[in-house]
């Protein structure tokens, strides 16, 4: 069990390592569920851990041209910037079907957790509206008291939550993460009876000298689903440019991961060669 937790987190590591090198792009299945939001800003990924173990992320497209205080919030507590933010901190609370909300690092139960504009920071504004699953809002204790505690929707609307909770991200990517979340078994003050924490957050800005179009992604998607078909009699010279492109941007990241890798063996080997 410890060898394999060792080599879970292993993996986790290896991959922020990976992604950090990638330009910041929302992929076509994140861009589906952006579609009639504005322009997003930023991209989170929240490592989560279940009961101490890497189970799987949860990514948060943010809005920081709506609400630029809020996301810029978020962003930092997310990847730690300002030496204090989410890392081990567990979602605390899950209601069925309407929420599950975290990110109080202070005393991890829902009673602490400041911003980093001081303890509290006032409603920015309402513009974004909880009418998705996937909603990222900020939680708060009552009128211009929002801190680092945000909740994440499960359900399709909450539009009773609108002029009260400030809406400033959507989940593009882990919802089934998300929905197992939701159905969890939960104990005294909706607390969930398993541990689910932010182990790691990343933040990136997105790139969009790079970010192509949901369309440009879908038509892509089409070309590689055919070539994998054999139906690629129209599309050859297109199957080609895109595996040339594939070659070039992959190769390098292909000898990092391998290189990382080496790097880990001989670590756990001397690591070993010390104890004895």
């Amino acid at each position: 069990m410890r060898l394999l937790r060792q080599l879970l987190w292993s993996v986790l590591w290896l991959t922020l390592a990976l992604a950090a090198l990638i330009p910041p792009t929302f992929s076509a299945s994140e861009l589906r569920h952006l579609q009639g939001d504005p322009m997003a800003t930023h991209k989170v990924t929240l490592a989560i851990a279940k009961n101490k173990m890497y189970y799987g992320g949860l990514t948060v497209a943010l809005f920081g041209d709506v609400v630029p205080k809020t996301s810029e919030n978020f962003a930092a507590l997310a990847n730690m910037s300002q030496g204090f933010g989410y890392d081990t901190t567990p979602f605390h609370r899950i209601i069925k079907d309407f929420m599950v909300q975290g990110g109080d690092f202070e005393n991890k139960d829902g009673t602490g957790g400041r911003s980093i504009y001081g303890k509290h920071f006032p409603d920015e504004n309402f513009e974004l509206k909880h009418d998705k699953y996937g909603r990222v809002s900020m939680a708060n204790s009552g009128k211009d008291r929002n801190g680092a505690q945000f909740f994440i929707t499960t359900r399709d609307e909450c539009l009773w939550l609108d002029g009260k909770h400030v809406v400033f991200g959507q989940l593009v990517d882990g919802f089934e993460l998300l929905e197992e979340m939701n159905n969890c078994t939960t104990g005294v003050n909706d607390r969930p009876n398993d541990e689910y924490l932010i182990y790691k957050g990343e933040t990136a800005l997105i790139d969009y000298t790079q970010q192509k179009s949901l369309q440009e992604l879908l038509k892509e998607e089409e070309i590689e689903q055919a070539a994998l078909r054999g139906e690629t009699t129209l599309f050859n010279d297109q199957v080609r440019v895109m595996e040339v492109e594939h070659e070039d941007s992959m190769g390098g990241y292909i000898f990092l991961m391998g290189f990382c890798l080496i790097v880990l063996v001989i670590m756990t080997s001397t690591k070993r060669k010390r104890v004895a």
